[in-house]
């Protein structure tokens, strides 16, 4: 954290790539980051803060807005507050990917007391090795239960997840599609996703791409 009233007013950010040498026809690696200071006050829990309507985004927060609303849970990587929103994998560049490896990571979305489902429509969906089937498959095919390595496999966890057309259950999710997929969850708890990618890269293995709806 960075401590302005401490005489602190610049952060460093260390970007490190794998070594490139012999090498060819390698993409030029760029980031496009914005960086936000949110202030949690000394000593207040972040859910005792006003929370303040969804459609606020950080660029044009009013003051009366509280930070609290865009401070994600810990163990977050990333966190959409909004009811409504889009999400995409790291290095997604528009279905190009691809997606880094050796990822295990959380997607938080806020949860209230009025909060009863959580609804992905995935219009972009190229994960792990089994997209060539160009298919959408689930469970032990994305995440073998034999398995004693948590980095063998490339998929989207979704706790107890329901397909809104066949009603089917499922929780593990890889693949490829081209076409909307409809799912929603109503785990209890924490109201999350999560992404896991091995250290092997395929051409192929794009991302994800999906719109969310928290109701």
């Amino acid at each position: 954290p960075l401590n302005a009233t401490g005489g602190e007013s610049a952060v460093d950010l260390v970007f490190s790539l794998a070594d490139r040498a012999g090498a060819s026809g390698l993409p030029t690696a760029s980031w496009d980051v914005t960086i936000t200071q949110l202030e949690c006050p000394a000593g207040a829990s972040v859910r005792s803060l006003d929370l303040v309507e969804e459609e606020s985004t950080i660029e044009s927060r009013a003051s009366t807005i509280k930070d609290g609303f865009f401070v994600a849970p810990p163990g977050c990587l990333q966190y959409f507050p909004q009811t409504k929103g889009s999400v995409k994998s790291f290095n997604y560049n528009n279905g190009n990917g691809i997606y880094p490896s050796r990822m295990n990571y959380a997607i938080c979305f806020r949860r209230t007391t009025e909060t009863k489902a959580l609804t992905i429509r995935a219009y972009d969906f190229n994960v792990g090795d089994v997209v060539s089937a160009s298919t959408l498959t689930t469970d032990e095919n994305c995440y073998s239960s034999d398995s004693t390595n948590d980095l063998d496999a490339d998929f989207l966890m979704v706790p107890q997840a329901t397909f809104e057309e066949s009603h089917k259950h499922a929780t593990y999710f890889c693949g490829s599609i081209k076409k909307d997929v409809v799912i929603s969850s109503n785990n209890p708890g924490p109201l999350m996703v999560l992404f896991n990618s091995d250290d092997i890269y395929r051409q192929n293995e794009a991302g994800f791409a999906f719109t969310y709806v928290v109701s």
